[in-house]
């Protein structure tokens, strides 16, 4: 049976340049098999990362938190 989210969390991260998105996804990439399950025990689903292209030359994320 699929768990149901009692809580959901939007946010968004702006960067101030295309750079800094790499250095994000190489940063998380390193930490997330530690961080993950420490959130998943604590009731973590899952979490969605969404890349924003809807602005000229603004480099946005949004993650969803379930």
């Amino acid at each position: 049976m699929e768990k149901i989210a009692k809580l959901i969390n939007v946010t968004t991260q702006d960067f101030g340049a295309s750079k800094d998105t790499v250095l994000h996804d190489v940063r998380w990439e390193k930490m997330k098999a530690h961080c993950f399950p420490v959130l998943q025990k604590a009731g973590q689903i899952k979490i969605t990362t969404i890349r924003v292209w809807n602005k000229a030359n603004k480099f946005k994320y949004l993650h969803v938190f379930e």
